[in-house]
């Protein structure tokens, strides 16, 4: 049998399997061959950019999907059935300007329970689609158990702990409803010494929000178990290799009480910590830009020796 205009980059609607597709997608014109329909498949979210092999597209601002390319400089190529850009390669920024735009933050001592007023923060510029990061560190690490609250509906990225087990990082996304508002309140396993939990609000042209995590690690390497020994380290590096040309990447850092420095002495973007007695708790925020991640890691120091954590994001 012969396929027609079989070509596999082809998006197949969102919730159909690939042999689902073909079924909705072909039309049969004899015994053996079918024909693939000409109507334009357009998006407005990154899930419905998905091949017929289910392959993880990604959805323009203009409206089409489009898949990765090594020959397009942008690294990506338009699907077909996009329209007069079917088969051309993304030009410009891949990834939709994602903005930082403010951060608030709370810390509790001795308490499985913490609360974020994030009513202060910005709401999201008029065209722009607004969403949140929270970020959690603690001493004696204790996974956060759940979040709600802030106007947003929350999903869990990542949970990194440190090799020694002092501290850990948790994250998680937020999407907004409308805008911030209220308490984001946080829920812990059980109750670490002392904890700061920080809300990023960011914003992105687009009307869709794209998160992936490029990588985790602690003072024992990428992906590092917690053992509850290991050697602490005055400097970091994580696997972070961007899949997006303009994306914004950041790097979430659990370091206790020490000062983080991203690449070439970066300033974060928000750095804090609680020090009650022995048991600090510290958390930062760096954003990396792409020519600081050329070897394919978010590197950076520290301001002395640290069993540290860390999470690095690519928003796109």
């Amino acid at each position: 049998m012969d396929l027609m205009c079989a070509d596999t980059r082809q998006p197949r609607p969102a919730g159909l399997a690939p042999g689902a597709w073909w079924l909705a997608l072909a039309v049969m014109l004899d015994a053996t061959t079918v024909a693939c329909t000409t109507s334009d498949y357009s998006c407005s979210e990154h899930a419905q950019c998905v091949d017929q092999g289910g392959a993880a597209g990604a959805c323009e601002p203009s409206g089409y999907c489009s898949f990765a390319d090594p020959d397009c400089d942008s690294g990506r190529r338009y699907a077909p059935l996009s329209g007069s850009l079917a088969g051309e390669c993304v030009t410009g920024d891949v990834a939709s300007p994602v903005t930082f735009a403010g951060s608030a933050y709370a810390t509790t001592s001795d308490s499985a329970s913490l609360a974020v007023d994030v009513g202060a923060l910005p709401a999201p510029a008029t065209g722009k689609t607004g969403f949140l990061i929270l970020a959690v560190a603690d001493q004696n690490y204790q996974p956060v158990d759940g979040v709600s609250g802030g106007g947003a509906t929350w999903t869990r990225l990542d949970d990194q702990c440190a090799a020694r087990l002092t501290t850990g990082a948790s994250v998680w996304w937020g999407a907004l409803d409308d805008r911030a508002a209220g308490n984001v309140d946080i829920s812990f396993v059980a109750t670490p010494d002392n904890a700061i939990a920080v809300v990023a609000a960011l914003e992105t042209a687009s009307a869709r929000v794209g998160i992936d995590v490029l990588g985790s690690a602690n003072s024992a390497g990428d992906d590092a178990e917690c053992i509850g020994t290991g050697t602490d380290a005055s400097s970091y590096a994580i696997a972070a290799e961007p899949a997006w040309s303009g994306s914004f990447v950041l790097l979430v850092m659990a370091a206790r009480h020490r000062t983080v420095y991203g690449e070439n002495a970066t300033t974060p973007l928000f750095a804090q910590h609680v020090d009650t007695g022995s048991a600090p708790a510290g958390l930062a925020l760096v954003q990396y830009p792409h020519a600081a991640l050329d070897d394919g890691s978010a590197s950076g120091t520290l301001s002395g020796d640290e069993d540290w954590a860390g999470v690095v994001l690519e928003l796109y």
